[in-house]
Order: structure tokens, then sequence, then C-alpha cells
């Protein structure tokens, strides 16, 4: 089926035309979070559909007039009653705010690549975008991604991790059917599925097919996606990724997107490395969380107005470094903190899992070897290449080090912390660093009332 507003430009590479709505545009770029099988096309597909039936009442309309007819309707003011609905809710009702940041343009998808392709995506302090939930969205037999196609090494991992997840998830869902158990583990879900998710996502592999949608500007997006490059050229599979991206941006914003990287003073032409903070370079670093030397004074910044309110921008002037260990799967939610760009990710010299994790439906014997020949595999042609990345499970634990404003470090631990529904192993690390950042402050103010008076209860 052709469609008339949403543009393929290779397979998985998409771009949403400039004419449909930004609202409508944000709607799809956030659907990216929960895609169904079929991708942006279904999704899209989906949407006209629905708006289609209002008007004709059928639901998935054949004739190619009505379903124009329905394309069109989402170019036009006042909003569909459909597209206003799905604001109404997700922001409305939920607050989920990052959908306003969707509004941009050019929208571009991309799908079926791996978690890491993901996460240089979102390697920038201006990226406004969408990745494929690892936490709510599951998918039976999980595709592999296009960076590992034809890779046997590849391969058999990502089926045998595979294997270990699928019975992982099963014994920690059948655990959670238990409104008990979900209660002595503190966990706020009626459902078992997204709790027993979280607990075994450490075995999905990092060669799993998820997808992303980007709104930022082409100036943005240019400088991603050469950094990204630079990463991926000794990998070809993943070379050939990025590019295929690039060649979608060019064909969303034809006249521009070539001058994405001209500069006044600069030239693009003689950076030949990625930034040094996307080498991975191994390296352990003591964990926490403190201030750096810039002390603040009692009285010299104004309390905060509220408990539900961001402290004042004063709070910037003063920088917090943290230093945490998380799995891939909980770096990658971290990671998607702007603020704190940039962010240096190592899976160090001998890649393990994460402490947090224990299997209980297999055995350790046979986990222990599995992550062996992943770290076989990682450390075969060199540490910390993109393809080896590709090797290891979600459940790999890393040293993720960045620092940010007081101010921009306080809510992003609030929000890892203290939102609702948050996943178990994240939550406990920002509370950790919450409470190391109160005992710092509490040194340099002289004491607990005024720190209360800027962070506000810790858990």
């Amino acid at each position: 089926m052709k469609f008339k507003y949403l543009h393929e430009v290779s397979p998985d590479n998409y771009y949403l035309d400039h004419r449909l709505t930004p609202e409508v545009r944000a709607l799809l770029c956030a659907q990216a979070s929960r895609m169904p099988k079929g991708g942006i096309r279904q999704r899209y597909r989906e949407l006209v559909s629905k708006v289609a039936a209002s008007v004709e009442g059928v639901l998935l309309p054949s004739d190619p007039v009505i379903r124009a007819q329905a394309e069109d309707r989402l170019c036009e003011y006042p909003l569909h009653p459909v597209v206003q609905e799905f604001f109404d809710k997700n922001i409305g009702k939920y607050g989920h705010g990052s959908v306003l940041e969707l509004t941009g343009s050019p929208s571009v998808y991309t799908e079926n690549v791996s978690p890491y392709t993901a996460y240089l995506s979102f390697d920038s302090p201006l990226c406004s975008g969408q990745e494929m939930s690892t936490r709510a969205v599951y998918i039976k037999d999980w595709p592999i991604c296009r960076e590992a196609k034809g890779d046997s090494e590849l391969e058999d991992l990502h089926w045998d991790w595979l294997h270990i997840f699928e019975a992982e998830k099963d014994a920690w869902k059948e655990r959670f059917s238990d409104p008990e158990i979900r209660k002595e583990y503190g966990i706020a879900d009626d459902e078992p599925f997204r709790p027993a998710f979280d607990r075994a996502r450490w075995a999905l592999p990092g060669t799993i097919a998820v997808g992303f949608s980007h709104t930022g500007h082409v100036r943005e997006r240019a400088r991603v996606i050469r950094d990204a490059k630079l990463r991926a050229k000794d990998f070809a599979p993943a070379l050939a990724v990025w590019e295929e991206v690039e060649a979608t941006y060019r064909a969303a914003v034809p006249g521009i997107a070539k001058y994405g990287l001209r500069e006044a003073v600069h030239s693009s032409s003689e950076v030949t490395r990625p930034p040094s903070h996307l080498d991975h370079t191994p390296h352990r670093r003591a964990t926490g969380c403190w201030l750096l030397a810039d002390e603040l004074h009692a009285g010299v910044v104004p309390m905060r107005q509220g408990s539900k309110t961001y402290l004042d921008p004063e709070y910037n002037r003063h920088r917090v470094s943290v230093v945490i260990n998380p799995s891939f799967a909980a770096a990658r939610d971290w990671h998607r903190h702007r603020t704190f760009y940039p962010w240096r990710m190592s899976f160090g010299r001998a890649p393990r899992l994460s402490a947090v994790y224990s299997p209980i439906a297999t055995s350790i014997a046979k986990v222990n070897k599995l992550m062996g020949r992943s770290a076989n595999a990682y450390n075969r042609t060199y540490v910390h290449s993109y393809r080896g990345i590709l090797a290891l499970p979600l459940g790999t634990e890393t040293t993720m080090a960045a620092a940010a404003g007081l101010r921009d470090a306080v809510y992003t631990l609030e929000l890892r912390g203290k939102e609702r529904g948050t996943n178990f192993e994240y939550r406990a690390q920002a509370q950790r660093l919450m409470r190391e950042l109160r005992t710092g402050m509490e040194h340099q103010l002289g004491g607990a009332v005024t720190v209360a008076g800027i962070l506000g209860d810790i858990p």
C-alpha cells in the first residue's frame, strides 16, 4: 500500500511529509516507543484507517480515494479528534511532556537496527526523538538487527540469549502473577508483564532489532550522523546503516541537508575520529555523586518553590558529577538525559553481567558459559569495537560517567528515582545518588533543613 505523506527512502528508513500538521508528526514520532509489527507503515496505516472510519464508517478502507481523503485530513486544522485524543491522554492526563519536543522537522524513522545504533542516535544535547521501548514492547522470536545479519557468530549468540530471555521472562511473569509477591517487591503495576520484563531483559541480546524516530534539526542530526559514521568506519554493516540514515535526511530536506556540517570557522573534513566519549575505552572509577569545586552558599540561591517544581536556573552554576555502574539496558535509559552530555560509557576489559540480575529459570553455569562466548566475541577484534558491543547482552555491566548542572541533575535523579512505574534498577541507582548528593550538600551548607528546602524529600 502506497501512502501520500509517509515516504520510504530505503527499506527501514522513512520520513513524514512536511504537509502533515506538526501535531500529527509528533503523534507518529512518539509512537515509535510502542511500534507494532510492521513498524511505522503499520502505525501510519492504523491512524489513516481510524480517520477514514470516523467519516466513512469503514475500519480498513480499501478505496484509495477514501484513504487519500483521510490522509489529507491529517494536514488540516482543527485537529481530527483521534489526534487530539492522543495528546489529551498522554500529555494532559499522564504528563508525558517529552511528546511536545517532537513537533520539529524533518521527522525521520529508522527501523530494525541494534540498541547500540539507537544509543548513538541519541548522543546529542539537542536531540529530540523517541526510541522503541525495551521495557514495554515484547516481540516473540525477536528479529535480529540489520548490522548482525549474516554474521554467524552474532546470530548464534542472538538466538541463544533469546532462549534464556524467554525462560526468565516466563518465570518472572508467573512469580509476579501473585499480587502479594508484587507488593513484596514494591511493584506498583497491576499486572505482571512489565515487572517481569524488567527483571528478564538482562538476557536480551545486543542484536535485537529496535527502531527510533527523530525530529532534530538538520545541523544537529548531521553531527550525530558524522560521529556515528566515524564510530562505524571499521564495521561495514553499521556504516551502511548510517549511510542510509544520512540518505533519508537528504531526501527529506534536499535543499539543505548536504550543508548540515557547513561552518564559518571549523571544517568537518578535518574530523577523522569520533568524540573521545564514544571510544568506550575501558575504565573503572569509584561510583558516587558529588558537587564539583564551585561551592554552594546558603542564602545566595533561592529555595525551591514547591516539591514538584524545577530548581531555579541559578543552580546550574554548580556542577554535579556522577559515576554509576548500570547494566547496558539501564545505561541507555540514563544516556537519554541530554543535559548530562556527554556520557562516557565503558564495558570494562572483561565484560560481565551486572550483579543486579540473577537467573531464576536458568542455571548459573549455562549463563556464565554464554557470557563467556559473548565476552570472547567482544574482545576478538579489539576491545570496545562496534561489532563487539553487539555481542553483549543488555545485562552487561557498564561504567557511566557524566556531569550536569545541579538543577538538571536533580531533575534527572527525581525522574528516575521517584516517578511511578520506574525500572527497579535505575530507580535504586537514582535514589542512592540523591542520598549522596544530599550528604555532600549538607556538608557544604551546614544543615539538613537548608538542603531539604532545595532537594525536597529523598526516598
